[in-house]
Formats: C-alpha cells, sequence, structure tokens
C-alpha cells in the first residue's frame, strides 16, 4: 500500500469512527416519555379568576392592569398564570393584552410550561373580558419547555360568560375580583 492509499484508508477509518462517535453522543430515546402527538384541532373550556385591577389613565383612556390565573380543561390541561392589560376608551372599546406562562400537558404530552399571549377587542367596557359584545378573543402559544417544546398553537374564546364582575362581586373568600369562563378552539402542533 502508498503513501496515498494509506491516507486515504485512515481518513476512511476516521471519518467512521467520528460518526460512529457523532451517534453515541445523541441522547437515547426515552421509552417512559410518551412522544406528543404531532398536531391537530385543540378545544376545550376555561375558568378564570382575575385579581382587583391597578387603574391609570394616559389622557382620557383608562389602562387597568391585574394578575390573573385561568384553569384549562380539554387538550389543553393546566394552569396559566399572568397579567391582563386593558386599553379601555370613553366610549367602551376596549382592547385587552394579555402575557403568562402556561404549566400543564397538551394533548397527553408529558408536563412542561409555554408562553400563552393574547389580545382581544370588545365592544363593551370590562376588564377580564367581562363585556358583553365580544368581537375577537386571540390566543398565541409558543416557546414550550419539557414536554412542551416545540408547541405552537394558535386558538380564540368564546365570548366570557358567567362568573362575577362589578355589578355582581366575587365572594370574598374567592380572591378574585372578576371571574370567567369560556370555551376555545383552535389548533396546536409539535414543531421539531
Amino acid at each position: 500500500m502508498n503513501k496515498t492509499n494509506i491516507k486515504q484508508h485512515l481518513r476512511g477509518a476516521f471519518v467512521a469512527l467520528a460518526a460512529v462517535g457523532a451517534l453515541l453522543a445523541l441522547p437515547l430515546a426515552d421509552a417512559s416519555r410518551p412522544f406528543p402527538s404531532p398536531g391537530g384541532a385543540a378545544s376545550g373550556s376555561f375558568s378564570g379568576c382575575f385579581g382587583e385591577p391597578d387603574v391609570s389613565y394616559i389622557g382620557n383612556l383608562q389602562t387597568p392592569t391585574g394578575p390573573g390565573t385561568i384553569t384549562f380543561t380539554g387538550t389543553f390541561n393546566g394552569t396559566w398564570v399572568g397579567m391582563e392589560h386593558d386599553e379601555i376608551t370613553p366610549k367602551g372599546e376596549d382592547i385587552a393584552h394579555y402575557s403568562g406562562v402556561f404549566t400543564g400537558t397538551v394533548a397527553g404530552s408529558p408536563i412542561g410550561t409555554a408562553v400563552f399571549t393574547g389580545t382581544g377587542v370588545f365592544t363593551g367596557i370590562g376588564y377580564a373580558g367581562l363585556v358583553h359584545g365580544a368581537t375577537s378573543l386571540q390566543w398565541i402559544v409558543g416557546q414550550g419547555t419539557g414536554g412542551l417544546a416545540g408547541l405552537q398553537a394558535n386558538f380564540t374564546f368564546s365570548p366570557p360568560t358567567g362568573g362575577c364582575d362589578p355589578s355582581t362581586p366575587c365572594p370574598p373568600q374567592d380572591g378574585c375580583a372578576y371571574e370567567v369562563t369560556a370555551n376555545y378552539a383552535g389548533r396546536f402542533q409539535f414543531a421539531p
């Protein structure tokens, strides 16, 4: 074997060893961890509890901001903890912004976390979506970790109903200034 053939043979051997080493460095699949479905339709309901907001004004725009906790059932099973910030005009138009972290499962996935952000546009004054005539309420889901790694979702809500609001205050013992319930529907997927 001449020097050129020896170099090519050694180079091929090193490439094969490097490939085997790279494969061995990959994490092994955990048979005890079920792989979440790749995606599909999402539906279910939620029940939310919102604390008393801090209300401030920018000109004639009312801007209440307060904490909230929402319990999801259905495709999404878990709890969202976050903040709601509204912008309410004197005519009663309300743009509500939501941002927080969901901890739970999606379609049987292992437990994990994901960031939920949303925007609602309503036609009547109200904090925590407690308005009649909601025109849209959409949430975007991403930045998943743990069992929700790669999760992406987009869903809308039915107009919130029930619960308590300023006209029918919550019982003092439940710790909510406002309560809402609603249904949700949309799509989700686990990106690679």
